[in-house]
């Protein structure tokens, strides 16, 4: 799982840097600002679809309806949770937005946009941690508590310094990058 996790992030910025790269040029209309974000999606498909093809995985679609009723039934609980997670993550945006402007809303969009972005390796890491921890659960308490300890040190290590560059350098440089509106 540590290389798929990597391969996400390695695209994810992919797409991010290929956008902040095309922002410094002024007249590249926003289109082509953002053609970077489905042209690394596309080669996330890729990397999964090798990935999962070297794994032995069959990409023929054969299942009954029941099959496929069942499954979305499995997963309907974790797409509502995920689509209340995202609507309680945009609430606070639409009240700023509603109380103090849209400008104040850009401003906010923008800051927890950055904030998102930073936190993704730390999503990513914990995602390929997950099937390492899983697999020392099921052995017990003196395999799970070491591994569950250093994975509770590391983010917290990751997040400190996180913070610390989201309060320090971040201002440092989206301000030489986007001006000194962003400051």
């Amino acid at each position: 799982m540590v290389g798929p996790a990597f391969s996400e992030l390695a695209c994810r910025l992919a797409g991010t840097g290929i956008a902040l790269a095309l922002c410094l040029y002024k007249s590249i209309p926003l289109a082509v600002i953002l053609a970077g974000f489905p042209i690394s999606g596309l080669l996330l498909v890729a990397l999964s679809l090798r990935n999962a093809n070297r794994h032995g995985a069959r990409f023929a679609f054969h299942a009954r309806w029941r099959e496929v009723l069942a499954t979305m039934r499995g997963a309907a609980p974790f797409t509502v949770c995920e689509a209340l997670g995202q609507f309680y993550m945009r609430v606070d945006l639409l009240l700023i937005v509603f109380l103090l402007g849209k400008a104040n809303g850009g401003w906010y969009a923008t800051d927890i946009k950055i904030v998102e972005v930073g936190l993704m390796p730390l999503v990513l890491l914990g995602t390929a941690a997950y099937p390492v921890l899983s697999r020392s659960a099921a052995h017990g308490a003196e395999e799970f508590a070491p591994l569950s300890r250093d994975f509770f040190r590391s983010i917290l290590f990751a997040s400190g310094w996180l913070a610390v560059g989201l309060y320090c350098l971040a201002p440092l440089v989206l301000t030489r990058l986007l001006g000194d509106a962003f400051q």
